[in-house]
Parts: structure tokens; C-alpha cells; sequence
């Protein structure tokens, strides 16, 4: 996405600072999510990286179309 010294890491903290997550009555409002990435990365492994970053204890359990559906619209609790 760019070159190291780019910016993107202070673009990503910026941007992040205006809209933090909250805790709503619902569940938690995460608008937006940093998750280090490999450059070899597979789907499934993206998917278990941004749902650990989410908070979800069963981040590395079932197959990528069962976390993504299943979860898409659930709610779990933060330690």
C-alpha cells in the first residue's frame, strides 16, 4: 500500500482519533480497525486478524465463510 515513511500508520491514528469506537447499549460500535497484516496473508487469515482485533474469543475457530457470516452480526464481550 506504500512505502515505508509514507504516512500511513500517522494517517490511520489521525483518521482514528475522530472516530473512536464506543460502547453502545447494542454492543460495541468499532468504526474502524488496525490489524497488522502479512504481505502473504490468505482470506482466512485477514478474517481471524480483524475479528481477534475485534475482541472475538473465537477468532481462529471454523471455516472463513462460517466466521464471516456468523459473526457479521454479532455481538461478544471485551475482557
Amino acid at each position: 500500500m506504500g512505502s515505508t515513511g509514507a504516512g500511513k500508520t500517522t494517517i490511520y491514528k489521525t483518521y482514528a482519533q475522530n472516530y473512536p469506537s464506543q460502547e453502545t447499549e447494542e454492543g460495541s460500535v468499532v468504526p474502524i480497525i488496525y490489524a497488522t497484516i502479512p504481505a502473504a496473508a490468505t482470506v482466512k487469515g485477514l478474517v481471524e486478524a480483524l475479528l481477534k482485533k475485534l475482541g472475538d474469543p473465537l477468532h481462529n475457530k471454523g471455516t472463513t465463510i462460517n466466521q464471516t457470516r456468523s459473526r457479521a452480526n454479532c455481538h461478544w464481550r471485551r475482557n
